[in-house]
């Protein structure tokens, strides 16, 4: 069955994902959208650092996506309170935390301790919760004190964050996409508070995305099927974005959100920001209706800490080479030439060669990509860099590694595997040499900028 999450560019994703909402019941709907986030990290993550803990009732906590995002919620309203609350009620706060935490301690030697844990953690939320709503809401404002900022020194941009968003930087995975980030994302928040829960509210996320098939100011102003059919202007840290709004609906679920997008150094920026949820009607038994408010105050609040603060190294000067045979992406300077050298065949794809291949010249160097398919587990791949006479893993490095895919350095080969394929990116000199790139700037841009569609 189609996955509705795998949605490919801003331009195609409401439609595409209305599309594939309307083919299924709202029950895969919620499997689809309420899945845990592949993203960039393997499962949920609490408040404090599991590699550290020394407890029982942590160790549960860590082991359980569940607790740890009950953790997350709980702190991130314990942290809001600490901020806004008076001085003498921050004293009592403290003091009924350490006695929440001493409970959770005890937890451990209950005859059941998850289903302790789960009652304290559901009991303290619901009292952070109650003293929460009693806060005035100018109160309230100043809780961005501590919200996190995350830079990328590339693209020259700073945002900052509340607590109950995960941040993701780079290119995400052909596997690790869902319907908040892209193919284009430089970065990515995912929202993952526990807000509306029991409401139609399926999920909601923020990209900043550099669209590289934009090229001129006039063709990044014009933002692709607006709700309104108006595109507006908003002034973000000083910045002049153009801004719209897109919306679509199918099968009792809408997709929505403002789109922002400037022309900056040469490159187009856009921030996006997708809310998905359905009408409570459409479940059994019928939720109440998600209330966009409080959720959209807090991404327009994001939104305007989003701060150029340097050069665009990684800025003009870049296009997009997608090889559809094997499903590899990259970016290559715009002055240079993408030559195949290998193409895909059904023959290629059943033999032991190289299956694919192309290049491209910079500066005296010529930085390849080979692909070869049909290596459906690791000692098949390690089988065939034997025989190939490439490096096997045993000799590798893992860089990265996901649900999706593993990037290995071995020797002055760089690998990607993933798909059953195996992506191998190398630079040789005038001599036909294989080089160490090393920090050659093309090739860390080569190499940051590939990934499996």
């Amino acid at each position: 069955m189609t996955n509705c999450v795998e949605i490919v560019s801003r331009h195609e994703r409401p439609q595409a994902l209305m599309n594939c909402l309307a083919a299924v019941s709202v029950i895969f709907l919620l499997a689809c959208f309420l899945r845990p986030h592949r993203g960039w990290a393997a499962q949920q993550r609490p408040s404090f650092d599991c590699a550290a803990v020394a407890s029982q009732d942590e160790k549960y906590i860590c082991m359980d996506d569940s607790f740890a995002k009950a953790d997350v919620h709980m702190a991130t309203l314990y942290s809001q309170l600490l901020v806004v609350l008076p001085q003498e009620k921050r004293s009592t706060l403290r003091v009924t935390q350490r006695t929440w935490l001493a409970n959770r301690h005890d937890c451990a030697f209950e005859s059941n301790p998850a289903g302790c844990i789960k009652v304290l953690y559901d009991q303290r939320i619901h009292e952070l919760q109650t003293q929460w709503a009693q806060i005035p809401a100018v109160n309230k404002s100043t809780t961005t004190s501590i919200w996190r900022t995350q830079t990328n020194p590339d693209y020259g941009f700073t945002i900052a964050y509340p607590p109950d968003f995960a941040f993701y930087s780079g290119y995400p995975n052909h596997f690790e996409l869902n319907q908040f980030c892209e193919y284009s994302s430089v970065g990515c928040l995912l929202y993952e508070g526990r807000d509306y829960e029991g409401t139609g509210f399926h999920g909601a996320g923020l990209s900043v995305n550099v669209l590289r098939e934009l090229r001129t100011p006039e063709t990044c102003a014009q933002i692709a099927n607006p709700s309104d059919n108006s595109i507006g202007k908003e002034v973000i840290s000083g910045i002049t974005f153009s801004s719209g709004s897109v919306r679509d609906a199918a099968a009792g679920t809408a997709s929505w959100g403002p789109v922002y997008r400037t022309f900056y150094k040469g490159v187009c920026f856009e921030i996006a920001i997708t809310e998905v949820a359905s009408s409570g009607q459409y479940f059994d038994p019928p939720r109440p209706d998600y209330d966009t408010t409080q959720l959209d105050k807090k991404f327009d609040a994001i939104v305007h800490t989003f701060k150029f603060i340097g050069p665009v190294i990684d800025g003009a000067g870049w296009r997009v080479f997608h090889n559809g045979d094997v499903d590899g992406t990259f970016e290559y300077p715009e002055n240079d030439k993408v030559v195949r050298t290998i193409k895909y065949t059904n023959e290629r794809y059943k033999s032991s060669e190289i299956t694919d291949s192309e290049y491209f010249v910079d500066r005296g160097l010529r930085f390849t990509v080979a692909a070869k398919v049909n290596l459906r587990d690791k000692d098949k791949l390690n089988a065939w860099f034997a025989s190939s006479n490439y490096p096997t893993l045993d000799h590798a490095q893992t860089l990265k590694s996901s649900e999706g895919f593993t990037e290995y350095k071995a020797g002055h080969y760089y690998y990607v595997y993933g798909q059953a394929t195996v992506y191998i990116l190398s630079v040789t000199d005038e001599n036909g040499q294989l080089v160490d790139p090393g920090n050659n700037r093309t090739f860390k841009h080569f190499m940051d900028s590939f990934r499996i569609e």
